[in-house]
């Protein structure tokens, strides 16, 4: 199972770089895309 969520975070991981790759975003972008980034679930909810 852990092997499985490894390999699931990799990837994931590097689809994301494809992503910003794709879009041309700096450091800079992606640091911004960070920071202003909403929480993934309302709070209470998870």
């Amino acid at each position: 199972m852990i092997q499985h969520e490894q390999a699931s975070a990799r990837a994931e991981r590097r689809f994301s770089e494809l992503v910003n790759a794709a879009y041309e975003l700096t450091n800079d972008d992606i640091t911004a895309l960070r920071e202003t980034a909403p929480p993934r679930m309302p709070p209470g909810l998870s």
